[in-house]
């Protein structure tokens, strides 16, 4: 069965897992976060960085996860990130919140933000409305199985490609109120996160 999967800028938790303490605490230089002064980073703060670990755990990493597993057998995953913040709350929050791209899937910004809604907020609702009803009509969020990026409606979407395992690209949705295909910026973060679940998982065995 194909799949999408994503997720938000600053996606949930808000708290630590039992792992992500472990990154926090250990002395190995591999973690994201290692407690030793001589191998943390010089930027590195408790609060805000043992939140984003936290995140790449639980949201941003088991995205990808699920992606890989889905495209091991041959099933087609589409993934993105949702980075999006509706014009009129650009000055409370930097980024997307948990959840904040469901207004824009069901194309209900009225509903969300009533007369606040702008023509860059619409406009990148259409688009990413547009990917997911090509997504159940045809199991391809370009539409028609193609992949031409065109889809059923008239407008003009960047083309989506499938998730690469060997790769870190996503769709990105940003405050440019577009769509498009990048390397994931959070990339050397989350291969951290695949290597210490991987040593993790052998050690258990």
């Amino acid at each position: 069965m194909p799949l999408v999967i994503g997720t938000t800028g600053t996606d949930l938790p808000g708290t630590i897992p039992r792992i992500g303490r472990a990154f926090s605490t250990s002395s190995d230089p591999t973690p994201i976060a290692p407690a030793s002064s001589t191998t943390r980073p010089a930027s590195w703060r408790p609060t805000r960085d043992a939140s984003l670990i936290a995140i790449d755990l639980t949201m941003h990493e088991p995205a990808r996860f699920l992606a890989r597993h889905m495209t091991a057998p041959g099933q087609p995953a589409w993934i993105y990130r949702f980075d999006y913040v509706a014009d009129s709350l650009r000055s409370q929050m930097p980024s997307a919140p948990h959840a904040s791209e469901v207004a824009y899937l069901f194309d209900q910004l009225g509903a969300r933000y009533g007369e606040a809604v702008t023509r860059r907020d619409r406009a990148l609702a259409k688009t990413f409305h547009e990917y997911f009803v090509n997504f159940a009509k045809h199991g391809d969020p370009n539409g028609g199985g193609h992949g031409d990026g065109h889809g059923d409606g008239a407008t003009q979407r960047p083309a989506w490609s499938k998730f690469d395992p060997a790769r870190f690209d996503l769709m990105m949705f940003t405050g440019d109120g577009e769509g498009a295909m990048q390397a994931d910026p959070w990339q050397e973060r989350l291969r951290l996160v695949e290597r210490a679940l991987e040593r993790r998982e052998n050690e258990s065995r």
